[in-house]
């Protein structure tokens, strides 16, 4: 568990399942500009342990 707080405001706690010891993290992404102003962009995230998998992908366009 973990005790956070912002400027002026109560502690608050933050409790999450840990990592695992034998987790392999990955972070991949590009970004691409489509003109001078405009920008698309791709990215993928991966946690893999032997008993658990997380993934998630993530497009931006700005």
């Amino acid at each position: 568990m973990t005790r956070s707080s912002f400027g002026g405001s109560s502690p608050f706690d933050i409790d999450g399942a840990p990592i695992a010891r034998d987790a392999f993290a990955a972070d991949i992404g590009i970004d691409f500009a489509l003109s001078g102003r405009v920008w698309f962009g791709v990215a993928y995230n991966s946690d893999i342990a032997r008993r658990a998998e997380s993934h998630s992908g993530r497009a931006t366009f700005s």
